[in-house]
């Protein structure tokens, strides 16, 4: 079986920055943008494997062929537990240990990194053609969520694997939309002028066109979205079931490096406009008049 990702609906409870610690739910039932329902029953049979070596990463390193490295251990869960409405974690991050792990705390506290992704390997989905029997064995609302077409997939083994901080959540419901938050800069660029304005003594302002509502930033919003589904679907592309044979691993090895390819020339696409797409980048952007 494969390894399958979903940035699922993500309520990011507290962040305690003395211990380095998030509290967040990265599961519910909703229906997410795949039409698809995980059910939360379906975690507690296999938990057991997640809290054996409950990792927290950077944009799933389990199952992909994509070079990873020990620095996308961001840190692990110290709670992991399904709650009545949600599967709860509390991560903590090696900040102490991992400069990558540092950033992406101060990014989530700061409000400008607020999505999370689940790896797992899916052992029991029940598809919405099955016959009447499978779909009697489900509670009401997934049952009924699978008859009217609003969902045609429901989850429910699931055995997780990983929990990574992501740009991009999938799941229409959830809190925060890191990427969203970076485009529309009225969210993000008050915060930033004013470190600047308190450090350089200068009055800048946010400029009238980044502020939202403008056709501009609307259009680059949808691109922005766009170049993100045709990452995750790129980045899915290179997952093998296992086992793999040798000359799977050598194609696969290959089409890494094609895929790698393709984003860069789709991420500087998206970095030709003249809006500026994220926190950091924004803040050099500023910087550069200053």
């Amino acid at each position: 079986m494969s390894v399958m990702t979903k940035a699922v609906e993500v309520n990011v409870k507290s962040v305690d920055a003395k211990n380095f610690t998030v509290d967040a739910d990265v599961s519910s039932e909703s229906i997410d943008r795949d039409g698809e329902i995980i059910l939360l029953s379906s975690w507690q049979k296999r938990l057991a494997t997640y809290l054996a070596n409950p990792l927290l990463c950077w944009m799933h390193p389990v199952g992909a062929w994509t070079a990873r490295q020990p620095e996308d251990i961001l840190g692990k869960s110290l709670v992991t537990e399904v709650q009545p409405t949600s599967l709860f974690c509390r991560f903590q991050y090696a900040v102490r240990e991992n400069p990558k792990a540092e950033m992406c705390f101060n990014l989530m506290a700061g409000d400008y990194l607020r999505s999370y992704s689940i790896g797992a390997i899916a052992h029991g989905p029940v598809y919405s053609d099955y016959p009447e029997v499978y779909l009697n064995l489900l509670p009401e609302g997934a049952k009924a969520a699978l008859k009217s077409g609003e969902a045609w997939c429901v989850h429910t083994d699931m055995e997780l694997l990983e929990v990574s901080n992501v740009f991009v959540g999938s799941n229409r419901d959830a809190l925060a939309r890191a990427c969203r938050d970076g485009v529309i800069s009225k969210s993000v660029m008050p915060d930033i002028y004013k470190q600047i304005n308190a450090k350089s003594g200068k009055q800048w302002s946010v400029p009238a066109q980044l502020k939202g509502g403008d056709p501009a930033v609307d259009a680059l919003v949808a691109r922005f979205d766009q170049l993100a589904q045709t990452v995750d679907s790129l980045q899915k592309s290179l997952i093998l079931p296992a086992p793999a044979t040798e000359a799977a691993v050598a194609e696969a090895e290959t089409k890494a490096i094609e895929v790698t390819d393709q984003v860069v020339v789709a991420e500087k696409a998206v970095e030709s406009e003249p809006v500026v797409i994220g926190p950091v980048d924004i803040l050099k952007a500023v910087l550069l008049k200053l």
